[in-house]
């Protein structure tokens, strides 16, 4: 019994992998208003009622898709919670928000095509959060900035989803390290000249 279950939920899986794969396929050339539910059938060779048991219809679609990219970005910078120092912290964030959207830069164009502005607000969210919480650790443990924490967070945040969405719609012509290197140029150089001199991190 427990292997039908599991055959079951495989092919739901692959269903819903199909559909979600036409879509993005469409999306890449089309704008969400321009696509059918017709067209997503055919290209993911099922048929409307099987759409409709997954879906309620192509903005529902659409909303999920939104809502795995965002839980995959949420793990990405949820992995470098860990890192005590500010500077290697902020390093490892910017890396593995850049490395998510190479790994997933299609996907990513597809989607914030349709919705930019809701889904970077997302990640801006977050990403500030969690680098306000790092900051404020590190001032509990000594560390004196001459700069705002929220104004701070703000400013490295806002640099990198800005080089994210340059790198995504505008083609920015840099290479993952060339993104990275300069950002942590800038990281180092003002996190630094906004620390108290005599504080450590």
């Amino acid at each position: 019994m427990e292997n039908l279950y599991f055959k079951k939920d495989q092919r739901i899986i692959r269903t819903q992998r199909a559909i979600i794969t036409a879509f993005y396929d469409l999306l890449s050339t089309k704008n969400i208003s321009e696509i059918s539910v017709k067209e997503i059938c055919e290209k993911a060779d099922i048929n409307r009622g099987t759409f409709y048991t997954h879906f309620e219809d192509k903005y529902n679609l659409l909303d999920y898709c939104i809502y795995e990219l965002m839980k995959d970005v949420d793990v990405a910078i949820t992995k470098a919670n860990n890192n005590s120092n500010v500077i290697d912290y902020y390093q490892e964030v910017f890396t593995r928000v850049i490395d998510f959207f190479i790994e997933k830069k299609q996907i990513a164009k597809s989607i914030l095509s349709q919705s930019s502005s809701l889904i970077l607000d997302d990640v801006r969210k977050n990403l500030t959060k969690n680098a306000a919480k790092k900051i404020r650790e590190s001032i509990a443990m000594g560390t004196k900035y001459t700069v705002p924490v929220d104004f701070l967070t703000e400013y490295f945040v806002g640099g990198v989803i800005a080089t994210v969405k340059a790198w995504i719609f505008d083609d920015l012509p840099m290479s993952r390290n060339e993104i990275t290197h300069y950002l942590n140029i800038l990281l180092k150089t003002t996190l630094y000249d906004t620390t108290i001199k005599n504080s450590k991190f």
